[in-house]
């Protein structure tokens, strides 16, 4: 019941890409090598940055404090912004998506329309991070 309820969108999805026109073919994957770009320039500069800092930082004991505290302090602050974006990415598609009344005026079963509906948040969260 669930997957009947996310398939319009993945149909979207596949729509758009196969018989969309070039636009909407080029602007996803537009967004695909964009993203590929980005996670290149990160592995770059966290291996070209963090490599040589490591290898300094097994003299220097200060240097070596910080670098071991780098991933706590990665993972702190993802945490936070992935907590504030799926909040506000869940009062979007919760309150103010225009559909809900209609999904719950339609005979399924309000938690299947809400278990649709956090599906449905998670992977918007999800392309954003």
């Amino acid at each position: 019941m669930i997957l009947r309820l996310l398939l319009p969108r993945i149909i979207g999805w596949r729509n758009r890409f196969t018989k969309g026109d070039k636009k909407q073919r080029f602007g996803l994957v537009r967004g695909a090598f964009v993203s590929a770009i980005i996670a290149w320039v990160i592995w770059n500069i966290t291996s070209e940055f963090i490599g040589p800092m490591a290898e300094y930082g097994q003299t220097e004991l200060s240097l070596l404090k910080l670098m071991e505290s780098l991933p706590a302090q990665g993972l702190f602050w993802s945490f936070w912004v992935l907590l504030l974006s799926s909040i506000t990415v869940g009062m979007q598609v919760f309150y103010l998506s225009n559909e809900i009344p209609l999904l719950l005026c339609a005979p399924i079963t309000p938690s299947k329309v809400f278990l649709a509906k956090l599906v449905d948040a998670t992977a918007i969260n999800a392309t954003l991070f």
